[in-house]
């Protein structure tokens, strides 16, 4: 019976998802992102990317996975123009990669969001974005067909 009951758990952690956090300025003009995904995920990612021996210890490799998550998060402005995302950084601590992200400074407030990282590598999987304003923490969730949502109340 214990067997039985550990291996729901023990499947839980498999789970193609990814953390963020999106923390927008007070004018709402900026954001700073902080996604964290499971070591694993980030090493088969690697592996699907032509890396014979992904090594997230590697500038290089963490590299290339920050600028895919660079790539995969998308902001939109009021006027529902893009604001650019460009990339502060990325670590690896214990079962995670932490890639840090910062976005352009827009001219109008930030409005909308959008995230597709690894969606192209597993279609199953899910993103969880907790957004953070100066009046409001609210969380999202993406699929690999989910539109763009409404971050702020803008």
């Amino acid at each position: 019976m214990l067997c039985l009951s550990a291996l729901p758990s023990a499947y839980s952690h498999r789970q193609p998802i990814s953390w963020g956090d999106v923390e927008l300025s007070s004018d709402q003009r900026q954001a700073n992102i902080t996604h964290r995904l499971h070591y694993h995920d980030a090493i088969a990612w690697l592996r699907q990317q032509g890396e014979l021996q992904p090594n997230l210890e590697d500038l290089r490799q963490r590299a290339l996975i920050a600028l895919h998550a660079a790539e995969n998060t998308r902001l939109w402005q009021q006027d529902q123009s893009p604001v650019a995302v460009q990339v502060l950084g990325a670590e690896s601590e214990g079962n995670y990669v932490f890639i840090y992200l910062e976005s352009a400074e827009a001219s109008l407030p930030i409005t909308n969001l959008q995230t597709s990282l690894l969606m192209a590598f597993k279609s199953t999987q899910r993103n969880r974005i907790n957004v953070t304003t100066d009046a409001t923490r609210e969380s999202f969730e993406f699929f690999a067909k989910t539109p763009p949502q409404r971050i702020t109340k803008q």
